[in-house]
């Protein structure tokens, strides 16, 4: 083997080694920040906004990456209802997080529901007004509700707040007390 093979060799072993170590320092980077843990789920909750789930909802997602927050609660009767929390940092607008937020739903469901728009309420968090959006839409013949709320939290990150149901199975006491309860 000549000199030159020889040395194109090593540079290319040393290559593969030094992009295989960053693959999994990016992946033990990555997967650390992520959690299924209810436990470590619900501190992630509380980071974002101090708050009580209704009953029967646990946290089984989340996550705190680079700035961005996200827990997930899901019903435990098996209902799909869902309850996340996210905090972004404030620089991210308002209308682009809450128009994402429709957008991600609707493809994770599969069918690309359209939600039209129904109306907003005020509820209070942390002693101020906020407008809560109400949507409503149809995923395999089922009836979904989407409740969405942008507001600032704790710190000056905003905080979309979205509560997806279907229609049949809407807690509307758990929704509310959990609202109530957002601090």
């Amino acid at each position: 083997m000549s000199r030159t093979a020889k040395i194109v060799l090593s540079v290319v072993a040393v290559l593969v080694v030094l992009i295989a170590g960053l693959g999994v320092a990016a992946w033990r980077f990555i997967s650390g920040n992520f959690t299924t843990d209810p436990t470590n789920v619900a501190a992630i909750g509380q980071e974002i906004v101090p708050h009580e789930l209704p009953p029967g909802y646990e946290g089984e997602f989340g996550t705190d990456l680079l700035g961005f927050k996200v827990m997930m609660a899901f019903d435990q009767q098996n209902t799909q209802a869902t309850i996340m929390l996210m905090s972004v940092p404030a620089a991210t607008g308002r209308a682009e997080l809450e128009r994402s937020a429709r957008e991600q739903l609707s493809q994770q469901r599969g069918t690309n529901v359209q939600f039209e728009y129904v109306g907003t309420r005020d509820i209070v968090v942390g002693g101020s007004p906020v407008g809560l959006d109400r949507y409503e839409g149809v995923s395999d013949g089922v009836s979904v509700v989407q409740e969405i709320a942008v507001f600032e939290g704790p710190g000056s990150d905003l905080v979309l707040l979205m509560l997806v149901t279907a229609e049949t199975v809407y807690d509307a006491s758990g929704f509310e007390a959990f609202l109530a309860s957002l601090e």
